[in-house]
């Protein structure tokens, strides 16, 4: 008798507020998903240069033996390519450990290439310095190379920028062999 009083009690009380709470946070899910607003992408407020995209943003992950992570944006100016890196945490986000700005020469990056792995889903910007030390103190480097994960949604836009840096790079070496 006093088994089924008590599993009367839990299944009246207990498991009603469970299914009440469970109800609830249902329809929570179902009013934010109907009354969500789009949000622009961050492609179309990128600076353009006529027809070629001069900014691009990026991630990197793995900062630290995967303690900090970091968005950033490259951008190409006149005559230099600009890194700019956000540092944070990878837990939360929270803690900003450096914002880092690295500001190298176009003379000075031998190349700059855009690769997709694992069937496209998910593309890298590698950067490729003519020394050693041409992205000094910049996140993730090994061998004079930065290698930068591209958004799915910014992927023709960094393809529009390694053209542009082409023409960029390629003009100017004929400007400086006359």
């Amino acid at each position: 008798m006093i088994v089924r009083e008590i599993l009367d009690f839990l299944y009246t009380y207990v498991l009603t507020a469970w299914y009440f709470y469970a109800a609830l946070v249902v329809i929570v899910l179902a009013i934010a998903v109907l009354t969500r607003r789009t949000k622009p992408s961050i492609a179309s407020s990128i600076p353009v240069l006529g027809d070629h995209v001069s900014t691009v943003p990026f991630f990197i992950a793995d900062i630290w033996q995967g303690l900090a992570k970091g968005h950033g944006l490259v951008a190409l100016h006149q005559e230099a390519i600009r890194l700019e890196v956000q540092i944070v945490d990878s837990l939360t986000g929270l803690i900003k450990f450096r914002h880092q700005i690295v500001e190298v020469p176009i003379r000075d990056v031998a190349s700059i290439a855009i690769r997709s792995y694992l069937f496209g889903t998910y593309t890298l910007l590698w950067l490729q310095g003519t020394r050693m030390d041409t992205f000094q103190s910049f996140p993730r480097l090994r061998g004079g190379r930065c290698r930068l994960r591209i958004a799915r949604r910014d992927r023709q836009n960094c393809a529009a920028f390694v053209k542009h840096f082409a023409t960029v790079k390629a003009s100017g070496q004929v400007v400086a062999a006359a």
